[in-house]
């Protein structure tokens, strides 16, 4: 199940897989912060983390 969820193509088809109940109107703003965390947070995280990496090396050269 985590290989799936990693392979995820989207942060909703993410959640669909964790079982998390999506909101019928698309509107995130009722929705926990712990739960929303729960949804891509690795994924963003290391996302965020190569961004940074590559902009550095580009400032080194």
């Amino acid at each position: 199940m985590d290989e799936k969820i990693a392979n995820a193509k989207t942060k909703t088809e993410q959640a669909e897989l964790m079982g998390i109940e999506l909101p019928e109107d698309d509107y995130w703003g009722e929705v926990s912060s712990k739960v929303c965390g729960m949804v891509g947070g690795a994924k963003g995280g290391n996302f965020t983390k190569e961004a940074v990496e590559s902009f550095e090396k580009k400032l080194v050269k």
